[in-house]
């Protein structure tokens, strides 16, 4: 959960400061602009994962690191990607700001500023959180126990069943089925 915490934490920081310099400059916000909200949205979710994905790891790798020292090393492994996919996104929103019209430029206007604060609250808002909260590889192990899996079972019918039970210590919790679903040639069936 502390991970979920930073990240939903680092989208409200993005939408808000999107939205709050076009109030701030009174800029109309239309459909384009709500559109380009909801991309930034997705943009700074995927750059918080893929941060929080290398902390996660490293936390397995580096049991003996402490988490600052841990969500250093983390940004550090990720920090080129982070930028060359910010640059190469920015490089294209600069062009349709410039070259794409005036219908464009309140949606590419809250795209560049969007990435520029997503960016910067993956490295700066999201992973503090996680200092803040003090996550550790107990953390992890913890949440690992408790993850889902699936088995798949075919009736005599051609249905594959995918059975969703909790993970234990010592392999499945006996009465733990969390749900089911079946599927008949490609399609959910119940």
């Amino acid at each position: 959960w502390q991970f979920s915490l930073g990240a939903i934490l680092a989208l409200f920081h993005d939408v808000i400061l999107t939205l709050g310099v076009f109030s701030l400059f009174s800029l109309e916000i239309n459909l384009s602009i709500v559109a380009a909200v909801l991309t930034i949205v997705g943009y700074s979710m995927n750059d918080t994962v893929v941060i929080f994905d290398r902390v996660r790891e490293n936390l397995n790798k580096f049991s003996d690191v402490k988490i600052f020292d841990l969500t250093n090393i983390s940004i550090n492994e990720t920090l080129s990607r982070t930028i060359i996919t910010s640059i190469t996104t920015l490089l294209a929103l600069v062009s349709i700001y410039i070259f794409g019209g005036e219908i464009l430029k309140g949606f590419s206007l809250a795209m560049i500023l969007g990435v520029i604060f997503g960016t910067y609250s993956s490295i700066y808002i999201a992973n503090p959180i996680l200092i803040l909260l003090n996550v550790s590889q107990k953390t992890i192990s913890k949440e690992d126990k408790e993850l889902l899996f699936s088995i798949i079972h075919k009736d005599k019918n051609g249905e594959e069943r995918y059975v969703f039970s909790r993970k234990g210590k010592n392999g499945i919790k006996s009465n733990s089925m969390v749900g089911s679903i079946s599927i008949k040639n490609g399609l959910i069936i119940e």
